[in-house]
């Protein structure tokens, strides 16, 4: 599920709390640079930095997953959360659109894009986002159910 922490920022948190988030900052920064786990470790980053109130700095590890891995829809949703915290709701919208387009089932995902679209004054954008939601349509998924039902790949020349 998509992290949903949009309200509380370092002016709320106890300093001995925030104390333990810049430790977890300094453990994730050597993870970053260590193979496969680096994605993984740029993005617990960026919402600990979220989490701060470091919006600058979140945004720049958010940038970083999304540019190595454009398509995944939770790197983008996370993205969208962290620009709607710092104010940037136009460019939030953008990302969730991104992200419910690469997975339509992600029920938090349609929620952010609902609701930034909603905040933005976009109701058609919203309603769309609201029809999408109720009728979520999986192509890929579509294609796989057509086959298994036919027993033959999309495409194929067997009657």
């Amino acid at each position: 599920m998509t992290d949903t922490l949009t309200t509380t920022t370092a002016g709320h948190l106890p300093e001995e709390f925030c104390d333990l988030l810049r430790e977890a900052v300094a453990r994730l920064s050597e993870a970053t640079t260590a193979g496969p786990a680096r994605l993984d470790a740029l993005v617990r980053r960026a919402v600990i930095h979220r989490m701060l109130g470091e919006f600058d700095e979140a945004i720049l590890d958010h940038d970083r997953a999304v540019a190595r891995y454009p398509l995944d829809p939770i790197v983008r949703c996370a993205r969208g959360i962290t620009l709607l915290q710092a104010g940037r709701t136009t460019a939030a919208a953008r990302d969730f659109d991104k992200a419910a387009e690469l997975d339509v089932w992600d029920v938090e995902t349609h929620y952010q894009q609902i609701a930034s679209h909603m905040a933005l004054g976009q109701w058609i954008e919203a309603a769309e986002a609201l029809d999408a939601f109720i009728h979520p349509r999986d192509k890929d998924l579509e294609r796989r159910l057509r086959e298994w039902e036919t027993g033959r790949p999309t495409g194929s020349e067997e009657a």
